[in-house]
């Protein structure tokens, strides 16, 4: 019953941001595949599909997307992110087994209480570098910190206080 895929997280950002930016009341995900004349090769790892080639056309290739769709007030905008075939079922369970491995992460640190101010912390931080580290604490205090080396320049938001999932990890 789950689905697996890669897909540009850089794309992905720019969808939520989108949907953000223009307060979306809720954001529709939709598989979808697309059939695109001439395409150039689909991303590191996707072998998206079969070629299709006839002798007087040209080629068309099969590419699987994701399609969100934003509806607000306001907003009724759709855009499609490119993404892999779907993994292998034995990939996917390796992927779920990892993730509900305690030794990748004992505890969960919620950041939706304060994912608007992490969203504007994030942007601000990116600014200074590419780089943000994060540092989530059981304690519930979440730190983001960005460096620009050649300065010695150190900025970092921190969040305090936060839930900790589950609850049994909290210090």
């Amino acid at each position: 019953n789950m689905i697996a895929f890669e897909g540009e997280l850089k794309l992905f950002e720019r969808v939520l941001h989108g949907a953000f930016t223009n307060q979306a009341d809720g954001l529709e995900l939709k598989l979808s595949l697309r059939r695109l004349p001439n395409a150039p090769p689909p991303p590191a790892g996707a072998e998206a599909g079969a070629a299709n080639t006839t002798a007087n056309t040209a080629t068309t290739i099969t590419r699987p997307f994701l399609t969100f769709t934003s509806k607000g007030s306001n907003l009724n905008m759709v855009q499609e992110l490119p993404i892999s075939k779907p993994l292998a079922s034995t990939e996917v369970d390796a992927l779920i087994s990892v993730i509900r491995s305690e030794s990748v992460c004992p505890y969960y640190v919620d950041l939706i209480p304060v994912v608007e101010k992490l969203n504007n912390a994030v942007t601000t931080l990116k600014k200074i570098s590419e780089t943000i580290q994060v540092s989530l604490v059981r304690n519930g205090d979440a730190h983001f910190k960005a460096f620009r080396l050649q300065q010695y320049n150190t900025v970092g938001v921190e969040f305090r206080n936060l839930e900790v999932i589950p609850e049994t990890q909290r210090m």
